[in-house]
């Protein structure tokens, strides 16, 4: 019975991250296929409570998914933020292409831009990110992206957590070269 009520009480993204580590989808398998919606909490059909606002309510933001995204470089400097990312689009997204060969999904290189910022406050930054087996930092993922209040978001991942008062962000999605 604990054991219930303690599963009961993990968050769909907990699990999700889970099952990113384990390399396994909803159903179990190790072929991973991505999503086709938004994570919902367990056993209420709702997404997964925010403050204000999800990321895909935001312009631009419809059919990508930041948990599953990696982050590449994070940049502020006065007025700006900028998370360069390996975006993970999901089927509907126009920019969508099928995986090239040893992807999981469609990836495309893009920046996430707040502009206008008069505040930012970054906690939990100290730690260093991972590398991956060619060298390159690993800054892990957007765990979270929320709205706290009309012109306020809050970010969160393996390289801290960052609270910005700016205009909405834009999702900026780079050139297919390959």
């Amino acid at each position: 019975m604990a054991v219930t009520q303690q599963l009961a009480r993990v968050t769909a993204a907990y699990v999700a991250a889970c099952r990113r580590a384990a390399g396994t989808a909803p159903d179990g398998d190790h072929g991973w296929d991505p999503p086709s919606r938004r994570t919902t909490e367990p056993g209420t059909g709702r997404r997964e409570a925010t403050m204000s606002g999800t990321y895909d309510e935001l312009p631009g933001f419809e059919h990508v998914l930041l948990e599953d995204s990696y982050v590449l470089d994070i940049e502020a400097r006065p007025g700006v933020l900028t998370l360069r990312l390996d975006l993970l689009l999901l089927p509907g997204h126009p920019e969508h292409r099928p995986p090239r060969p040893g992807e999981r999904a469609c990836f495309r290189t893009a920046t996430l831009v707040f502009r206008d910022v008069r505040d930012l406050h970054w906690t939990g930054q100290g730690r260093p990110p991972s590398r991956d087996p060619d060298g390159t930092p690993d800054h892990g993922c957007v765990d979270a992206l929320t709205r706290t209040d009309a012109d306020a978001y809050r970010l969160e991942g393996d390289w801290g957590a960052i609270t910005v008062a700016s205009t909405p962000p834009a999702l900026l999605i780079h050139p297919d070269l390959a």
